[in-house]
């Protein structure tokens, strides 16, 4: 199900489709979802598929909402998003301006992750044969289960048993998981935890006191 095409100040489409559909258990329920194109073609009934269509829409998705067994995609026009797109840049902040396991990070993905499996299932709760890590190493981290692809958010490991965000839409017992160490971007994480501070992006040393702020 799609709306119709809005031709606003922010030209927009939006889909509508179960929650199990496979492309919003891959997509929906990811904290940083990796880019996903969408176009929408136009075809009369009783002529080729494969010729006679004219391209409707194009342009990436910019938010999910599930609500229920509903899930909705909102997908902006290319030229909308472009004009309301931030510019690539790195912040003088305290936390580091890079994404856990790129080239900027330097670290291994797979150094920091571990193949387990489902012992038992609850909601957003799971228990594994072995998570592999120290209790709360896996905070911030990600869930996949591999027949599915589904990835969740993990927010605590202790002792085998897990919690996540958003509850697995498809988890059984003895699927095999992924899971994979989380970061929070600051330097004592990235220091104790990774022994990557070398690498670290951000600038822990920023003074408390803004000389803008106050009186000399």
């Amino acid at each position: 199900i799609r709306s119709g095409v809005k031709t606003d100040d922010t030209p927009a489409l939006e889909i509508q489709m179960p929650y199990d559909t496979q492309v919003v258990k891959d997509y929906a329920y990811a904290e940083s979802p990796p880019s996903l194109p969408l176009e929408v073609f136009r075809v009369h009934r009783g002529t080729s598929f494969a010729s006679d269509f004219i391209l409707l829409w194009k342009g990436k998705v910019a938010s999910f909402n599930v609500d229920g067994r509903m899930a909705r995609i909102r997908v902006p026009s290319i030229f909308s998003r472009a004009l309301q797109g931030d510019v690539p840049n790195a912040y003088w902040q305290r936390p580091c301006n890079h994404v856990l396991f790129d080239s900027r990070c330097g670290l291994s993905r797979a150094n920091f992750s571990t193949l387990t499996t489902v012992t038992s299932v609850g909601v957003a709760a799971f228990n594994v044969v072995d998570d592999g890590f120290t209790d709360g190493f896996l905070v911030a981290g990600e869930a996949v289960v591999t027949r599915t692809g589904e990835r969740r958010l993990i927010l605590s490991n202790q002792a085998n048993a897990l919690t996540v965000k958003h509850p697995f839409v498809d988890m059984r017992v003895d699927d095999e998981v992924e899971l994979t160490a989380g970061c929070d971007h600051s330097f004592s994480t990235c220091k104790a935890k990774f022994n990557n501070g070398v690498n670290f992006g951000g600038h822990p040393f920023i003074p408390d006191d803004n000389p803008f702020q106050g009186e000399l």
